[in-house]
């Protein structure tokens, strides 16, 4: 009986002298569970799974360790740094994962200043049980700090002792993980996309990186490979791969070939219209332009990379799908080698190619990123007449600056509006412009859905600007106006956006215009389903340009052979009847397997021709130049 009252004291003492450290390792594991419960969308990754409450305790244990191993008073710093640290990450995790659907990485940074303008925009994105949490996570911190007058001085052998045993089950749990991690499957595999290893090696799906990992493994091993590694790609088996793929293609040219040829073209890419905003009364020429030419009803904005607006941009200028991991295609490939862009397709052909946005030019690295797609000239902000006018109207742009819309030569314009882009409020230029009309038009007192309609029909104005020039200079029958959106309205609160939409799910929220107009053509609907990645095909098949559809990862939407998909950056995919969303745990038919291969190849190898930069050594027919 003394034994155990004995044994019973002495646990207590320890919890005494160590519950700083319990409270400390309460909190963390409060962070972590939180952000993997709210995120619980996938089956196969539940919250209660082992390994990443393995890696969660596992990394707990290591920090618990640096903790006790300090003195007071960098205890009472090391615990605050922590928390604030892996507090932050979490919060921004949780607003990327409701924004984006997927979550941050360490590469994303590169973006910080181009986001900083809309950073009052994150607050709808937190919600009342964020905040409880984070007070939780904030009380355990304080009873840890509190209770550092609970610490005794320990002898040198009993804390060596302690260090040694915790060591041990950290090794033990580090052990065990990487046991039932398991081993990794070839990546052309139906399934590899959810096996545990390879999803643990490549790193390069958030969504899935994050369920397994937990936020601690996920967070210091994406710093790890953002920051550290070194890079030890054979890009030698790159080209091989990417020389298989292409080699496998068998794309024929579409009956619609030529309708365009030697025709101008102006495209124009839609910030922030969705596809309700394109309506009869506050975008009367673009919905015209839609009823009266060919209207894409199935089209999607699929993002893959951070930065929406860039990864659209680079999509539909290159047809190449950039490394969902890398995530800094507008500033590390600005040095690549794009001989077969949209822009030098254009300019192979004899036309005069410049693109047009009111931004600075380094805002996303366009001034260096059009260049080396081949357009002769970006005019932004500061080569931009204005006439004393606000230039982040899109009215202003096309009113002084037509010459660069219309040259003289057969060309092809690239223009990115920007009126319609959020933030969406009534303290804006852009919203003031036209808000008494909208509110004439429209029943509603809701200030984000009435700014948008408002900036969405400033944009439709510059759309009206641009007809009536054509019109004038007699250009508008050997002209062809296409219209396609950079992203859905993500920016704009989630329920009024799904209700507007009348759908909720976030990939297939990505459903965005796609309009193409020529005064001399029948109108038409296309519903067969496409995205960003079928818009160079599309064009340089309707234009008879001189290109290989093989090396694109697209189709021309109006090749018959082409039955119509979209691709989605966590893998599912949208093929206008099955919404295969990668939770399926045995193949159920060989399109299925077939699709999800191809799935694969989307994702990995756009990345691997921008990285290793295949076009340098590569001709259009993939041979060695």
């Amino acid at each position: 009986m003394t034994t155990m009252k004995h044994i019973f004291n002495t646990v207590l003492q320890w919890l005494k002298e160590k519950q700083y450290l319990i409270y400390f390792a309460i909190g963390m594991f409060i962070l972590d569970f939180y952000l993997r419960y709210i995120n619980r969308t996938m089956k196969s990754f539940s919250v209660l799974n082992i390994i990443p409450n393995a890696f969660t305790v596992f990394w707990i244990f290591i920090f618990a360790l640096i903790i006790y191993i300090c003195n007071k008073k960098l205890k009472f710093v090391t615990t605050l740094l922590l928390g604030s640290i892996f507090s932050i990450l979490m919060f921004t995790n949780i607003i990327f994962s409701r924004i984006f659907s997927k979550f941050f990485t360490f590469k994303d940074t590169i973006y910080a200043s181009e986001g900083s303008k809309f950073m009052y925009s994150i607050f709808g994105y937190i919600n009342y049980m964020d905040i409880i949490v984070l007070i939780v996570f904030a009380i355990f911190i304080f009873l840890s700090v509190y209770t550092y007058k609970y610490i005794e001085k320990e002898t040198k052998r009993k804390k060596f002792l302690t260090i040694v045993f915790v060591s041990i089950i950290t090794i033990g749990l580090m052990f065990f993980i990487q046991t039932n991690i398991g081993k990794s499957s070839d990546t052309t595999d139906w399934s590899a996309f959810s096996n545990k290893r390879n999803i643990y090696n490549q790193f390069n799906d958030t969504k899935r990186s994050m369920m397994l990992c937990g936020l601690y493994e996920y967070s210091i091993r994406d710093f790890y490979l953002s920051f550290i590694k070194k890079n030890d790609i054979d890009y030698g088996k790159y080209y091989q791969d990417i020389n298989t793929y292409f080699a496998s293609n068998n794309k024929t040219l579409s009956d619609y070939n030529g309708i365009f040829k030697d025709k101008n073209l102006i495209l124009v890419m839609l910030e922030d219209i969705d596809t309700w905003m394109l309506n009869e009364k506050a975008m009367p020429t673009l919905y015209h332009l839609q009823n009266e030419g060919i209207n894409f009803t199935e089209h999607y904005a699929a993002n893959y990379a951070s930065g929406f607006t860039f990864n659209t941009e680079f999509i539909a200028n290159t047809g190449l799908i950039p490394n969902i991991s890398a995530l800094r295609t507008s500033y590390s490939y600005n040095q690549n080698n794009y001989d077969y862009s949209l822009a030098n397709l254009f300019k192979q052909s004899g036309y005069t190619v410049n693109s047009i946005h009111k931004n600075k030019g380094s805002f996303y690295n366009r001034d260096n990123m059009h260049l080396a797609w081949g357009y002769e000239h970006h005019y932004d902000y500061a080569n931009l007449e204005t006439n004393g006018d606000n230039l982040d109207l899109d009215t202003t742009v096309v009113q002084h600056n037509l010459d660069k819309f219309i040259p003289n030569d057969k060309f092809m314009t690239f223009y990115i509006t920007y009126s319609a882009h959020m933030p969406y409020e009534f303290g804006k230029a852009e919203c003031q412009e036209n808000l008494s009309y909208i509110k004439e038009q429209f029943d509603s007192d809701n200030e984000e859905y009435l700014c948008a309609m408002s900036q969405a029909k400033n944009t439709d104005d510059a759309i009206k600007l641009l007809l009536d020039e054509l019109k004038r200079q007699q250009k508008l029958e050997d002209t062809v106006l296409i219209f396609f959106t950079d992203h859905y309205a993500y920016s704009m609160d989630n329920a009024m956006v799904a209700n507007q939409k009348d759908e909720s799910d976030n990939n297939l929220l990505t459903k965005t215009p796609f309009i193409i107009y020529n005064s001399g053509i029948s109108k038409e609907t296309i519903t067969k389903v496409n995205s960003t990645v079928d818009i160079l095909p599309t064009i340089a098949d309707l234009f008879g340009l001189k290109y290989n559809p093989n090396i694109y990862f697209g189709n021309s939407v109006f090749n018959n052979e082409y039955k119509g998909l979209v691709v989605f950056s966590d893998k599912s995919w949208f093929d206008g009847e099955l919404y295969y969303k990668g939770e399926i745990l045995t193949p159920n038919s060989d399109y299925i397997n077939n699709t999800n291969q191809y799935v694969n190849n989307l994702l990995t190898l756009g990345g691997k021709i921008i990285e290793s930069d295949y076009f340098r050594l590569y001709d259009i027919n993939n041979r060695k130049k």
